[in-house]
């Protein structure tokens, strides 16, 4: 599986490289502001183990966007949709799943600092609103663990995110983000509100248009009463190519479970975007 990745990866990068500054990209981390608009199309796919099989579209799908409202704030906002057709074979035993529908919408608002020194400190805050339909939860979330609370049904999230990021001249960055998501029920009167922490850090290096990065990220349990204390944290390893257009920039990148739990059940996680930057 891994192989076969990697040989995407470079095929894309070939292909970009034959049709064709320094850049401010993430992968999983928040998007990063600037003084054009920005619109991005994202594909995850999660490859399960091998009992389950799916079609070749089944994942998350997502339609987000970061824009200017002033010269010191951006707007920004997530709309994912959920398309999923599995089939689990044990055997004697087939059982076929199928999960379509719209996860929980997020809007919020952005900080758009002056960048100092090629140093940069951004605050975002907002609400993930309880959009999700009632049977998208089951499979979408292992496409995107780190905002796993896309995809609670009638659940309203508080979410509140700190970056850093130092994007040096000379190509090489790195940067880190911290902050809290209160998932609130909105329909079970006896369902608890419960406190995660979601955390990152990233480094990477740019050649010309070329963009390779790293992030591992995760998500940490607060308040729940849990036995074990690694059993608090889920940690992911997302690798990835960006080719850096001034208008449209391509990526792709591939994530990792760190935590023997999902990795037995996800051998990984495949994600193809697209960011369109206005003028």
């Amino acid at each position: 599986m891994v192989n076969r990745i990697f040989k995407i990866i470079i095929i894309v990068l070939l292909f970009f490289c034959l049709i064709n500054g320094l850049h401010a990209q993430t992968f999983n981390l928040q998007s990063l502001p600037s003084n054009k608009s920005k619109f991005n199309i994202r594909f995850l796919k999660p490859y399960f183990a091998s009992d389950f099989e799916s079609s070749t579209m089944s994942g998350v799908y997502e339609l987000s966007f970061n824009i200017p409202i002033s010269t010191e704030m951006n707007l920004i906002s997530t709309i994912p949709y959920s398309s999923y057709n599995l089939e689990a074979n044990f055997g004697l035993w087939k059982y076929k799943f199928k999960e379509h529908g719209f996860g929980n919408i997020f809007i919020g608002a952005q900080t758009n600092p002056e960048i100092i020194d090629n140093k940069n400190s951004i605050y975002s805050f907002g609400l993930f609103l309880p959009t999700a339909e009632e049977d998208v939860g089951n499979w979408s979330a292992f496409a995107n663990y780190y905002e796993f609370h896309q995809f609670i049904p009638n659940s309203l999230t508080l979410y509140f995110n700190y970056a850093y990021h130092n994007i040096n001249k000379n190509g090489f960055r790195y940067g880190f983000e911290i902050g809290p998501n209160i998932l609130i029920p909105t329909k079970d009167d006896n369902a608890e509100t419960e406190i995660y922490a979601h955390y990152g850090i990233s480094s990477g290096y740019q050649a010309n248009k070329l963009l390779l990065n790293l992030e591992l990220i995760g998500i940490a349990i607060i308040l729940e009463d849990i036995d074990n204390f690694d059993d608090r944290f889920i940690h992911l390893l997302n690798f990835g190519a960006a080719w850096t257009e001034n208008i449209i920039t391509p990526k792709i990148f591939y994530k990792i479970y760190l935590k023997e739990d999902f990795n037995d059940f996800v051998d990984g996680v495949l994600g193809i975007e697209i960011s369109i930057s206005t003028n």
